[in-house]
C-alpha cells in the first residue's frame, strides 16, 4: 500500500532523519526531501545536499513538489505552512509532535514535561492545519517519565519510536479510518531560548530544580545563576548540609553552594 506513494520529507534534525530512513529503507521510493535552514544539524547536511536546504516555503520547488505529493511528512521543521500550501498534498500533511495534544502545544514540548514534573511524556502525530498543533490527532504514544531520564533520554526515546507512529498513521489515513478530534484549550508552551534557563533558587523546591537541570542538559542552554553579577552555568546539583537561605549564594574554595526552598545545593 506505501509503495507507490510519493512523500516529501521536511526536517532539519535526528527525528526527521530517522523517519526517513525507515521509510525509504523499507517502504518508500518516491520522495523529495526539503531541509530547514533554521537550527539545521551539521551532521544532517552531511548526508543531503544544499540544494535541499530552503528558508522559505513558498517557493516553486517546494508547491510544485508538494502538488504532485500524496503525503507531506513534517518531522521537527520551525517553519509554519499557511493552509494554501497544507491543502496541497492529496493526504495531507502529517506533523510529528514530540507532546501529548492539547496539553502540550507548541515549541519545547520535551523539555516542559520533564520541568513540569508529569509522570509520562507523550508524542503525537497529527495532521496539520492552521491552528498551531491543532489538527485532528492520528496516533499517540506514551511513556514512563522515568525520575533518572534528561531531556537527551526523552529524544532518544520519541526518535526511535516515531518512524513506525508515522507509517501506522500513513495506513490509518489511507484507510479512512476516523481520526480524534482536539478539544480546545488556548495554552502554547513557547520555544525555549537561553534566557529561559536562567534559575531562580529563591523560589524553588529540590524536585523543581533537579527537573530544570535534566530538561536542559546540553546541546540546550544549562541552566545559569548570577554570581556577583557574573554568569555561572552548571548541570549538575548534590544535596549538601551545609545551611543557606532561599537563594542565598556562598563560594568557597571555587566550590558555589546555593540555598533553594527546602536545602541547600552545590552546583557545578
Amino acid at each position: 500500500m506505501l509503495k507507490n506513494l510519493k512523500i516529501s520529507f521536511f526536517f532539519n534534525g535526528e527525528r526527521g532523519l530517522k523517519i526517513f530512513n525507515y521509510l525509504t529503507n523499507k517502504k518508500i521510493s518516491n520522495y523529495r526531501v526539503f531541509l530547514a535552514k533554521k537550527n539545521l544539524q551539521k551532521k544532517i547536511l552531511n548526508v543531503f545536499s544544499k540544494k535541499d536546504v530552503i528558508d522559505k516555503l513558498n517557493n516553486y520547488d517546494v508547491i510544485s513538489q508538494l502538488k504532485q505529493s500524496d503525503f507531506a511528512i513534517l518531522g521537527g521543521f520551525p517553519y509554519i505552512f499557511p493552509q494554501e500550501i497544507l491543502r496541497l498534498p492529496k493526504y495531507g500533511v502529517i506533523n510529528c509532535h514530540a507532546g501529548i495534544l492539547p496539553k502540550y502545544r507548541g515549541g519545547s514540548p520535551l523539555n516542559w514535561q520533564i520541568i513540569n514534573n508529569e509522570k509520562y511524556f507523550g508524542i503525537t502525530t497529527l495532521l496539520a492545519n492552521e491552528k498551531i498543533d491543532g489538527g485532528d490527532i492520528i496516533l499517540e504514544k506514551k511513556f514512563l517519565l522515568k525520575k533518572n531520564y534528561d531531556i537527551n533520554d526523552l529524544h532518544n526515546i520519541a526518535n526511535r519510536a516515531f518512524p513506525k507512529i508515522v507509517e501506522k498513521s500513513i495506513l490509518k489515513i489511507l484507510l479512512k479510518k476516523p481520526l480524534k478530534k482536539q478539544k480546545e484549550l488556548k495554552l502554547y508552551f513557547k520555544q525555549r531560548t537561553e534566557r529561559d534557563s536562567y534559575l531562580d533558587f529563591k523560589s524553588k523546591f529540590f524536585y523543581e530544580i533537579n527537573n530544570f537541570i535534566r530538561a536542559l542538559q546540553k546541546p540546550y542552554p544549562n541552566p545559569y545563576i548570577y554570581v556577583k553579577k557574573k554568569k555561572l552555568s552548571f548541570s549538575n546539583i548534590k544535596k549538601i548540609k551545609l545551611k543557606l537561605k532561599p537563594g542565598e549564594i556562598l563560594k568557597k574554595n571555587k566550590l558555589v553552594y546555593i540555598g533553594c526552598k527546602n536545602c541547600t545545593l552545590r552546583i557545578w
